[in-house]
């Protein structure tokens, strides 16, 4: 018969300890899901954009998993239920940027990154996606997926910035020239934050059509598609070095807490910024007349997008709404002239122009215009000196009422005056 204190003993073996009760009593889980981040970049010259910034980010993060990975671990470790749970296997996660949920409607490429805003000042705040396949958990009792603290955990990996000594090495300068590839050089913190609302602008786009251009330039009789479409490649040029970057400090004196991500074509088309008028049949440029002293005044347009972060409490229909007289400011200095000649060195008739500027629209008075062809002109359709061209009975000449230097077909050669056709006071050239 055993003694008292061998039956104890030998009930105490029977017994199963705390630690064998734990281990006989743990959940463990398996989770497979997708969440989402926010982290603040602070200070960026511009946004993250699609080209070379938007892959650097990427190449940042992928290196950056296995620290995330780390940092959950410890914290699951350490606070799930108190800290008595044990990761059995977490994989790496995989980190991605939003989409364009209609990426048909616009260029994205002229976009910065989706699921980016603005936070003034000189802070980009810019969504990202991460993807966890596997993260398997035991613990003393059941919990959910509910119960894993995921902002808490994702909000720790980036608290000792060692993101940052990734995406921005110290003591490392940028490799590449162009803005988008070292964007993050003048990063000094990133951050996690909660979402949007730390931001004070959000994307948005403002289109601008049919601003109207009225360049006096050349003397000539007038000229049609192949001179007006070398001014348009010039002014196309002149608007991207020149008037874009007047455009932006205008509107960051409207919106200083804002900021311009870019200006952009707002066609789909090979157009970019600039375009003339409609041509009738035979080539004729239409809004074109001659000044007081005899240099032709030329109605072109420019049109654009502004894609810009926009303050939360700025109406944007006020934006640039004297952008007509904007324009004309610009170039009132001069300027374009010495460009134009340097775009077009081999051309005399623009190196011997004395004046080539913009006048205001109070200025200008265009007869009353025909209805335009849809499509431009090929020219000339005729030869003034056989009539080859035209149909029996017709003639080809200059025209006397449209301002042109291509001739085309006319039903008689005796019509020079236009009174008639548009009264008194309009005078026709032969």
């Amino acid at each position: 018969m055993l003694s008292p204190s061998k039956k104890l003993l030998y009930l105490m073996a029977l017994t199963p300890s705390s630690a064998q009760k734990a281990k006989e009593y743990s959940v463990t889980k398996t989770f497979k899901f997708k969440e989402d981040i926010f982290l603040k970049f602070h200070p960026l010259l511009t946004a993250i954009g699609p080209q070379g910034s938007a892959d650097v980010l990427m190449s940042a993060l992928d290196d950056f998993a296995d620290e995330f990975k780390q940092v959950w671990i410890e914290q699951i470790e350490q606070n799930l239920l108190d800290g008595g749970c044990e990761v059995e296997e977490m994989r790496k996660p995989k980190f991605e940027l939003c989409e364009w949920k209609y990426p048909d409607r616009y260029d994205v490429d002229e976009l910065p990154t989706p699921g980016q805003c603005y936070a003034y000042e000189d802070g980009f705040v810019q969504r990202i996606y991460y993807k966890i396949d596997k993260l398997e958990i035991t613990c003393p009792e059941d919990f959910s997926y509910d119960d894993l603290d995921k902002a808490a955990y994702a909000e720790a990996a980036f608290a000792d910035q060692d993101f940052l000594n990734i995406i921005n090495p110290p003591d490392s300068g940028c490799d590449g020239n162009a803005l988008e590839e070292c964007l993050f050089s003048s990063a000094e913190t990133v951050e996690w934050v909660e979402g949007y609302e730390v931001c004070n602008a959000e994307l948005y786009i403002n289109r601008f059509v049919d601003v109207p251009v009225y360049l006096k330039c050349l003397d000539t009789d007038g000229y049609g598609r192949k001179i007006a479409n070398k001014l348009i490649k010039a002014l196309d040029k002149y608007f991207e070095m020149v008037v874009s970057v007047v455009l932006t400090e205008k509107i960051m004196e409207q919106a200083p807490e804002g900021h311009v991500y870019n200006l952009a074509s707002p066609y789909a088309s090979d157009r970019k910024y600039c375009a003339h008028g409609a041509y009738y049949a035979g080539g004729n440029l239409v809004n074109q007349i001659p000044g007081d002293d005899g240099i032709l005044i030329t109605k072109f347009t420019y049109g654009f997008d502004v894609i810009w972060f926009k303050p939360k409490n700025f109406n944007e229909k006020k934006l640039l709404r004297d952008i007509e007289y904007i324009i004309n400011e610009i170039f009132e200095d001069g300027d374009f002239l010495e460009f134009l000649e340097e775009e077009y060195p081999d051309y005399d008739f623009i190196q011997d122009v004395e004046v080539c500027e913009v006048v205001g629209p109070d200025e200008v008075t265009f007869p009353p215009t025909e209805e335009p062809t849809y499509q431009p002109t090929e020219g000339p359709i005729c030869d003034v000196d056989t009539n080859d061209g035209c149909t029996e009975g017709q003639v080809c000449r200059l025209s006397c009422v449209w301002q042109s230097s291509e001739p085309q077909c006319f039903p008689d050669d005796e019509e020079r005056d236009c009174t008639d056709k548009y009264g008194p006071g309009y005078i026709c050239l032969d």
